[in-house]
């Protein structure tokens, strides 16, 4: 089975300020010895840092923020809990400009405010022939009373990259840290940390932030807030959310929420029960259809809910499967598949319209942990490059509905997507070239565990399967006593054979210790009955060339899946009449010839 990385929903309370130049495609990256910060002794700059600031205790945070791009001014709103008393609030900006020089000059209200540089100038690419560098500011404006408990608009305007001919004046962002009286723990970072997945060095990704957390009995929901500046609409970005218990993925959570090129977004995700630390990170999305943002990381603030206070959390789980019955329901002897995103994302738009992400574990199955509410859920076959999506698209079909609709609040499990390979596509692929098998045949396997029963001098054992196996004790000449000739000795198909008991099913193959070799070996030589005793031939040798990593150039998870499905036929009871063992019939007829179809390459070696 495909060792996947499980993937499980995590939900914790982050807030990042972002910035960077998504507008224009970057084109030119300065030298790497250039391209690090230009005011190293700053707050940040290429990292995030913990502030020069003291940062107020709370109980959470609240968040506003607005596009200035082609505006002199612009109307940012932010709300806080009406019982809430204001500990706290930091108004933070960036842009950009192919002049050295930033603004740390802004208004509220017409109210002059002086901000901190807190990262950058930064050179970040060549544009139009300059430099152009990016710059964050930060400035507490907790004393000059704007904000008050309840909603709030507030004016912002004398914020200008106007230095050089070319600049942009992305957006303006509050953080607000208030008290209601519950107990939150409240951290923040910030900086400038400039990301595009095609540069070098140190502006290839962000620095990961990690923050400490006090470990609890159980888990707790917590806020994550994002602001992004110069994300143009149609630039990918990802955050991921980490702990010991797993990853949370938000996908594209960035692009124009607070006007163009500045986003604010409210993300749920989980702190697990016992973990001690919590680490976000930023990502421009590597690819180029669409191509991934270019951003520049400005704050991120985490407040943790104390053990057993907030809301709870709920999960949606479900699990993708191989659908043998065709029935919509997984049966314990349907295998699930891994390495699968699924995508959550609001029904009603109440996180903004983000999308979270997981990956289905070794077993096939999927968990997302969201405060209640609406949900859809959704396996998006032309989404998430590198997972086994892609093969779902090109190689099977589905069984039920691809996106279904949940509300949350309690727990909404059975979000199950079943699928069957599709034959008819898989050979015109393998007869097309598209697909170029890479496995070793019947004959070969079966001659392999030969001689290596007679290197390991285990052929008396077979006289009487296989006269041609020893010859009075002198090897056979298609082996010979060399070792060298072997594909694999006695010792490594043990360990094979081992890893092939462990594959999906508690069925069909078990081997028995000391007598394994000789088992596989009666198994791959004797003559079929019917389709079920052939495909269980070429099912043991599908999954001898998938532990061996003998598939398609970068298909090893489709013949592991088709391997499962083959087992899944094997062990397939629940048969409805007449119909239903037709059905299986042809479906084993259609394995057999599809496993055959991938099991004709390798070659070299061993002779049939």
């Amino acid at each position: 089975m495909s060792l996947w990385r499980n993937n499980f929903a995590i939900l914790a309370a982050c807030l990042a300020l972002v910035a960077g130049c998504s507008r224009d495609v970057p084109v030119g990256v300065p030298p790497t010895s250039a391209a690090g910060p230009q005011s190293a002794d700053k707050d940040g700059s290429e990292a995030l840092g913990a502030p020069s600031l003291r940062v107020a205790a709370g109980s959470g945070l609240s968040h506003g923020g607005v596009s200035l791009v082609g505006v002199a001014s612009a109307d940012l709103a932010v709300a806080v809990p009406a019982n809430a008393e204001i500990r706290q609030v930091l108004l933070y900006w960036a842009g950009g400009s192919a002049s050295v020089t930033g603004d740390d000059q802004i208004s509220l209200d017409g109210v002059a405010v002086t901000g901190q540089l807190i990262g950058g100038p930064t050179w970040f690419y060549t544009h139009l022939g300059s430099a152009y560098h990016f710059s964050a500011y930060r400035a507490d404006i907790t004393e000059l009373g704007l904000v008050a408990p309840g909603g709030n608009v507030l004016t912002v305007s004398g914020f200008d990259f106007t230095m050089a001919a070319v600049d942009e004046n992305d957006g303006a962002s509050i953080l607000v840290i208030w008290d209601d009286g519950s107990q939150t723990g409240i951290q923040l970072r910030d900086g400038l940390d400039m990301a595009y997945f095609g540069f070098e060095g140190v502006l290839n990704e962000t620095v990961p932030q990690t923050f400490a957390v006090t470990p609890a009995d159980g888990d707790r929901l917590a806020q994550l807030v994002l602001m992004a500046a110069s994300v143009g609409q149609d630039r990918p970005t990802r955050v991921l959310v980490t702990t010991t218990m797993g990853s949370q993925v938000f996908e594209d959570p960035m692009g124009g929420a607070d006007g163009a090129q500045w986003d604010s977004v409210e993300l749920p995700i989980l702190i697990p029960a016992g973990v001690s630390a919590v680490t976000v990170q930023l990502v421009s999305t590597p690819g180029y259809e669409p191509r991934g943002a270019s951003l520049g990381w400005v704050a991120a603030a985490l407040s943790e809910p104390a053990d057993g206070a907030g809301p709870a959390p709920w999960n949606v789980t479900g699990a993708v499967y191989v659908d043998t019955d065709r029935d919509g329901f997984q049966d314990a002897s349907e295998p699930g598949l891994p390495g699968v995103a699924i995508d959550l994302g609001a029904a009603l738009a109440t996180n903004g319209g983000t999308t979270i992400s997981a990956l289905t574990g070794p077993d096939g199955r999927f968990a997302f942990a969201v405060p209640a509410g609406s949900y859809v859920v959704e396996l998006d076959l032309a989404a998430h490059p590198g997972s086994f999506n892609a093969d779902l698209a090109s190689s099977f079909l589905a069984t039920g509905p691809l996106t279904r609709t949940v509300t949350v609040g309690p727990d909404a499990p059975g979000n199950d997507f079943g699928f069957v390979p599709d034959d008819t596509r898989l050979l015109a692929d393998i007869a097309s070239g598209a697909i170029v098998p890479e496995g070793l045949t019947q004959g070969m396997w079966r001659q392999i565990f030969r001689c290596a029963i007679l290197a390991d001098d285990r052929a008396g054992q077979l006289d009487e399967v296989d006269g041609a196996l020893y010859h009075g004790g002198v090897y056979g000449d298609d082996c010979g006593v060399e070792a060298s000739r072997l594909f694999y000795d006695a010792a490594t198909l043990r360990e094979l054979l081992g890893a092939v008991t462990g594959l999906y099913l508690p069925v069909p193959f078990q081997f028995n210790e000391g007598t394994e070799l000789v088992a596989a070996y009666k198994l791959l030589s004797m003559v079929p009955r019917d389709d079920d005793e052939a495909l269980l031939q070429e099912t043991l040798v599908t999954e001898l060339n998938y532990v061996t990593g003998r598939a398609p150039a970068g298909r090893l998870d489709l013949l592991g899946a088709l391997a499962s499905w083959a087992e899944s036929l094997l062990a397939w009871e629940d048969i409805d009449g007449k119909a239903g063992e037709k059905d299986r019939t042809t479906d084993v007829r259609r394995a057999l010839t599809i496993l055959e179809a991938v099991n004709t390459g390798g070659g070299g070696g061993v002779d049939e």
